[in-house]
């Protein structure tokens, strides 16, 4: 997270790079995107949303920096505009759909006609909403998916990882599977490769 600030960013790219990872992941969002600003009362969040949302100049600004170092750089979307713009002005290599909208079967069917690979992270889902979430990706003749598990706690305590679901999903899937980690350190998300995760998003 940004906090705003586009130097502190560029600090984070900087880093993500030195560390060996091979792409950073923003989330593109606006307040009339992600957010009902019309009905927003308390006027302390509604100034945060202003502050911390990534416009499309910071995002170019962002993939032009990623570009300059040898990165990747791809983006979560919550809107139709926003897959637009990541897929037509940025030419992302993948788009990422977040586990609040792996029921926004709308926005995935959308994603899936870019012909780009999906990347879905499923937090709080159930097996019969993942499995939609991949069926409306298929129908749209998109099989280039990648399915995240994910626990949906910032950060979880170790007993809530559930990583045995990699297996699970693995299973089930004909598809690559990976973990989203929202946990301290290393330990978890090395045992997630150890169980076979072919992506790790830190």
């Amino acid at each position: 997270n940004h906090n705003g600030s586009i130097s502190l960013e560029k600090k984070i790219i900087k880093l993500a790079k030195s560390s060996g990872a091979n792409c950073v992941k923003f989330q593109s969002w606006t307040p009339d995107t992600l957010y009902n600003i019309k009905n927003l009362t308390d006027k302390n969040l509604k100034n945060d949303i202003f502050k911390y949302q990534t416009t499309k100049n910071q995002l170019k600004k962002f993939f032009d920096y990623s570009k300059s170092l040898k990165i990747d750089f791809s983006s979560s979307v919550f809107s139709k505009q926003e897959i637009d713009f990541v897929t037509s002005k940025l030419n992302v290599p993948f788009i990422k759909i977040a586990s609040m909208d792996l029921n926004n079967i709308d926005l995935i069917s959308y994603a899936a006609k870019k012909n780009k690979p999906l990347v879905i992270s499923t937090g709080l889902s159930t097996l019969s909403e993942i499995d939609n979430a991949i069926k409306a990706i298929e129908e749209n003749k998109n099989n280039e998916i990648v399915i995240l598990h994910c626990i949906s706690n910032y950060p979880p305590k170790d007993s809530e990882v559930n990583l045995k679901n990699i297996e699970t999903l693995s299973k089930l899937y004909p598809y690559p599977v990976g973990f989203s980690d929202h946990s301290i350190g290393t330990a978890i998300p090395l045992a997630a490769i150890a169980l076979g995760a072919k992506i790790i998003e830190k």
